[in-house]
């Protein structure tokens, strides 16, 4: 290896771990580290059988914040999937087929314990 290359090697791996150590400040006051892109877990769709929830929110950032909200309302008893798009600023919930609907309360209350707020939600049959 030449001296130029490990030198430009050098720079690239710095670069690197600086752009991977910044992070942001949203409205929740939390902070999350960058990372980079990827996809959620499992879209909503991908379960069959169930009701689908559509629910607006509001203060989603990035694919962190979308995370921390799907993650719980994955914890809502009936809930089978949860889809967060933080660039909608929306979510999809797909209950389990024949569960009981979790109410509008709990489905909020899992949004705000997270530290986000749930306008609506709608039932999409």
């Amino acid at each position: 290896m030449t001296a130029i290359y490990r030198a430009a090697l050098a720079v690239l791996v710095v670069a690197s771990a600086t752009a991977a150590s910044t992070a942001h400040e949203g409205e929740h006051g939390g902070k999350h580290p960058a990372k980079p892109p990827r996809k959620l877990a499992r879209k909503a769709g991908a379960v069959t059988g169930g009701k689908t929830l559509a629910l607006q929110l509001k203060g989603l950032h990035c694919a962190g914040c979308a995370m921390s909200v799907r993650s719980r309302l994955m914890k809502v008893s009936g809930v089978a999937s949860a889809s967060v798009d933080p660039e909608k600023q929306s979510a999809v919930v797909t209950l389990h087929k024949g569960a009981k609907r979790p109410t509008d309360s709990a489905l909020k209350d899992a949004v705000k314990s997270a530290g986000y707020v749930c306008t609506t939600i709608r039932c999409d049959e």
